[in-house]
């Protein structure tokens, strides 16, 4: 990468709340997957998420690269300038217009072709499948579980919140999205 070269970065955020809770039913099922924890089935969602199996901040560590060790105000300030001025932000409750805002911005598809018009059934056919492969139960907001994750994720809520904004924001700016 050079100055006219540079590299572009995007991410989808989702809700650290809904993200926890769906890592929480993932690791005790995925017998597959290397993060698989046979411990974490016979644990509660409120001892999960108390418990050192349980992510902490993990979006604001990883774009730190601060994997350890506590978080401070000015690690929020300086994950909040990564999104702002790294990221071309898309939002897990809004995949498909995030996935077709990703196709745009990197040229994926021409507009007009028939390849645009497979990408829009691509994306359906994605969001669909993805909808069916992560059904658990609802946590209600402000209940034990929900609160309990969210102590675990205090720098994530906030960074996910200023992601939201960012999302429209870029929006506005550069898919002429009106609000």
């Amino acid at each position: 990468f050079n100055e006219e070269d540079m590299g572009r970065m995007f991410a989808l955020f989702r809700h650290p709340v809904d993200r926890a809770i769906s890592m929480y039913y993932y690791l005790g099922t995925a017998s597959w997957d290397p993060l698989f924890n046979p411990k974490v089935k016979q644990m509660t969602l409120v001892e999960y998420a108390k418990s050192a199996s349980m992510e902490n901040n993990w979006v604001t560590r990883f774009l730190l690269n601060k994997l350890s060790g506590p978080l401070k105000k000015d690690d929020m300030r300086a994950a909040k300038e990564v999104v702002r001025k790294k990221v071309l932000v898309g939002l897990f409750d809004e995949i498909e217009g995030s996935m077709a805002r990703f196709e745009k911005y990197f040229g994926w598809t021409e507009p007009g072709t028939e390849d645009e018009a497979n990408a829009g059934k691509c994306r359906k056919a994605i969001v669909e499948a993805w909808d069916k492969r992560h059904d658990h139960p609802p946590v209600s907001q402000g209940g034990p579980e929900w609160n309990a994750i969210v102590a675990a994720n205090r720098f994530d809520l906030e960074l996910y919140q200023y992601a939201k904004l960012v999302y429209k924001y870029q929006g506005k700016t550069f898919f002429n999205v009106v609000a």
